[in-house]
């Protein structure tokens, strides 16, 4: 079995899976954006990662690569918002510093266990969960030079293996922490036009672009349960000017890249010399964003009418609408909106 100690040597093709938000893995696709559903390049592209083959059955024998590699087959539907192919390249990073958090390395070993194609790994999941949940409750109190964004995206992912696993009141329990994380770090301020950049420093767009689908991750997860569960949601609209949702509309990841072709001789890389920018553009900045859309006009700018991501995260948002107001009425009560 080709391991993902040489990964240059296995790719697997990004696919477009019909649905988002199925917690059921039956495509296996993996995705830049943390959404929930494969995507192509602003330009019809279709990126590609590199996987290795699923592990055998070797009895007990589950190595830190295989859990990896079943997690980025199915990373599609765990709600991953972080740019894959940099996320790899820390993973095999030599500094301590620049690998991924224990926190973050946790829940993804989790995940792959859960995805393995072996079912005899299922009893080590409890003892894979429980470290799971001790890390994540302690992830902001270390020294990871990313603890903040590492933290957000380990209780994401652990909120959608709660929901997966029909453990519902656990999973909404991370989705607020998640949403309280990406409040506090004003991921919803992430290029507002009337508010200061919480990241002023932040020049690179891939890593800009991880904050905005942060937000739009957590906000997507925490719209589509609370009309499943029928609970108010863990990020209402606010008026009040810090907490409004001034961040734009998202972008899949490949629109944020300044190349969506990589380099294989070592792991994969953005090719930082090649002629093609990405698509956020020093214009692209947000204001009032869920009202402006509510109540105006289409303005959509073109990389966000092809960003497949901003589609379902507006789609999950007239949803939630929907059903408040569906909610709100009573049977023989004249409906005071129409």
């Amino acid at each position: 079995m080709t391991s993902l100690s040489d990964p240059q040597r296995q790719l697997i093709q990004l696919r477009r899976v019909p649905r988002r938000g199925s917690f059921c893995p039956s495509d296996r696709t993996t995705s830049t954006s943390g959404s929930m559903v494969g995507e192509r390049g602003a330009a019809g592209s279709t990126p590609t990662y590199p996987v290795s083959p699923p592990p055998s059955n070797r009895g007990a024998s589950l190595t830190r690569a295989d859990r990896l590699n079943s997690f980025l087959q199915y990373v599609s539907v765990t709600g991953f918002f972080l740019n894959v192919p940099r996320f790899l390249n820390s993973f095999y990073a030599t500094a301590a510093s620049s690998r991924p958090s224990l926190a973050l390395l946790s829940t993804i070993y989790l995940w792959g266990l859960k995805l393995a194609p072996v079912e005899s790994f299922a009893v080590y999941e409890p003892v894979f969960l429980s470290r799971a949940i001790q890390n994540v409750a302690s992830a902001l109190g270390t020294t990871h030079p990313h603890k903040a964004k590492h933290a957000l995206q380990a209780e994401l992912l652990l909120s959608n293996y709660f929901f997966w696993t029909g453990r519902f009141l656990e999973g909404r329990y991370h989705c607020g922490a998640a949403a309280s994380i990406a409040i506090t770090l004003g991921s919803h301020r992430t290029r507002s036009s009337q508010l200061p950049n919480p990241n002023p420093h932040t020049t690179d767009p891939v890593e800009e672009g991880e904050r905005i689908n942060a937000f739009w991750s957590v906000f997507l997860n925490d719209r589509c349960w609370s009309v499943a569960m029928n609970v108010p949601s863990g990020m209402p609209d606010q008026k009040a000017p810090n907490a409004r949702i001034d961040v734009p509309w998202p972008l899949d990841m490949t629109q944020y890249e300044r190349v969506r072709v990589f380099s294989y001789r070592s792991y994969p890389r953005l090719r930082s010399d090649a002629p093609h920018q990405g698509l956020l553009t020093s214009d692209i900045r947000g204001f009032n964003t869920i009202d402006s859309f509510l109540s105006g006009p289409a303005t959509a700018t073109p990389a966000e009418d092809a960003s497949l991501f901003a589609k379902i995260c507006k789609g999950a948002m007239l949803m939630e609408k929907a059903f408040r107001l569906v909610s709100s009425l009573k049977p023989g009560k004249p409906d005071a909106h129409t």
